[in-house]
């Protein structure tokens, strides 16, 4: 047993280290330490209930882990736009019990991902932690759809009954509406989750459920403008990037919107309100709508481009910057994300204004103007095959460039500014000129 508790210390402290050196963009050391613990999960079979031998507790600490693993995983998967190494299909272990169960050595209540949605007893005698878990679960669903750019491979369309996109959109929606009324997004709710410590988790939560609706659904959104040239290519279903699907369009909106509101909320009652929105799961999410935004404020979409809209995504983007810059000074990865904001808005700014940033503009600068810590030895590096931009064709692959692998350095923009300035897609070499067809290469 002693050499359990060993494995077991230094699975978690793989898992703390990995996320602390991720939030410090500390090079490529958070993928590794990452991939050592969901690997040591694996070899111990911590995805199975394999261990009724231990105690009841020892059992639960084992759960934890594993499901610490899932989430570390989905989180790492968005952030860093790479593939997930935990899938759901092998697992088949109970969702963490409450606290006082795992202080009080209960058994476990044997609730899994899909029996969870059924459960009519209290969601007091199980916690949050279990409703926290199937939700990032769902969110990773539609992250996976994102990461791999599926709307390119997927040859069903999203309206499909039988595509990924439908089957990950619905039992989302069949989620929210099995929510308990204890675990759905009220004030009243809001105050007693902060009174009992739970603050962080059940905002973390309801962010994460209504971004879910965006991390995919933005892909679908049409990019039309009158002043600007378009190709009008085509994705793996056959549909036009340019057409618009009612549904998939109004659903984007409308979470956007709600992230918006809540954001609002919680950011004006300060305090502790303020505090609770400073966490990695809240950062993604709004990561996911600040594109909505700025397509609701750019795009000139006759529907949702609406003159209060464009007032209301102006303040919600002001907001995020906001809450980002009163965060920046603890982890060096939210300075990245800032960064990565800006960047959106010059690219929307480009492509549907003509507005190209000048030479000195800071955003040019490919390099941060902090260095990290590279060994002479080789070491794979974040960013290291950054995919070139001269294969970005279109602006939902552009945006998938500037949000993908935070921690890399950032590429060089000007030209793909400069390509959208004269209408884009367009070959980047038909229109550069040598130096910044070097510079791309």
């Amino acid at each position: 047993m002693a050499g359990q508790e060993i494995r077991f210390s230094h699975q978690v402290a793989n898992l703390v280290l990995a996320l602390s050196e991720l939030l410090n963009r500390s090079g490529s050391s958070h993928w590794m330490l990452a991939g050592t613990a969901i690997r040591m999960a694996q070899i111990m079979r911590l995805n199975k209930e394999y261990h009724e031998r231990t105690s009841e507790r020892e059992q639960e600490i084992r759960r934890r882990t594993f499901w610490a693993c899932v989430m570390l995983d989905r989180l790492f998967g968005f952030v860093l736009t790479k593939p997930l190494a935990i899938f759901m299909d092998s697992t088949a272990v109970y969702l963490p019990s409450s606290e006082a169960g795992l202080l009080y050595e209960e058994a476990s209540r044997g609730l899994t991902l899909s029996a969870l949605e059924s459960f009519s007893g209290l969601s007091s005698d199980v916690g949050i932690l279990p409703y926290f878990v199937k939700t990032i679960v769902l969110w990773g669903d539609h992250c996976i759809f994102y990461i791999c750019n599926k709307r390119f491979v997927d040859p069903l369309p999203p309206t499909d009954s039988s595509s990924a996109f439908f089957k990950s959109h619905y039992a989302l929606c069949n989620w929210e509406a099995a929510l308990p009324a204890s675990m759905r997004w009220t004030a009243k709710n809001y105050e007693i989750q902060s009174s009992i410590g739970n603050g962080h988790t059940f905002v973390a939560m309801h962010f994460l459920i209504r971004s879910s609706h965006c991390v995919a659904h933005q892909t679908y959104l049409p990019h039309l403008d009158g002043t600007t040239i378009i190709l009008d290519s085509t994705d793996a279903a056959g549909w036009s990037l340019l057409f618009r699907e009612p549904t998939l369009a109004s659903t984007c909106v409308e979470n956007a919107l709600l992230v918006g509101k809540m954001l609002t909320d919680l950011y004006e009652a300060g305090g502790i309100s303020v505090q609770h929105l400073q966490s990695a799961w809240v950062a993604a999410s709004l990561l996911s709508v600040a594109s909505t935004f700025m397509w609701i404020l750019y795009a000139s979409d006759a529907e949702f481009s609406t003159e209060q809209n464009k007032s209301a995504v102006e303040g919600y983007l002001d907001l995020i910057q906001r809450l980002l810059v009163s965060w920046e000074s603890d982890h060096r990865l939210v300075r990245a994300w800032i960064k990565t904001i800006d960047d959106m808005h010059s690219i929307y700014r480009a492509a549907y204004l003509g507005q190209v940033p000048a030479e000195n503009d800071e955003n040019l600068d490919s390099s941060e103007s902090e260095t990290l810590d590279v060994s002479t030895e080789f070491r794979p590096q974040s960013g290291d095959g950054f995919v070139p931009l001269s294969t970005a064709r279109d602006i939902h692959s552009v945006l998938r460039l500037i949000m993908g692998d935070s921690t890399a350095n950032r590429p060089m923009a000007r030209s793909v500014w400069m390509c959208f300035s004269l209408g884009w897609p367009l070959w980047l070499g038909d229109h550069l000129d040598n130096q910044d067809v070097e510079a791309i290469e």
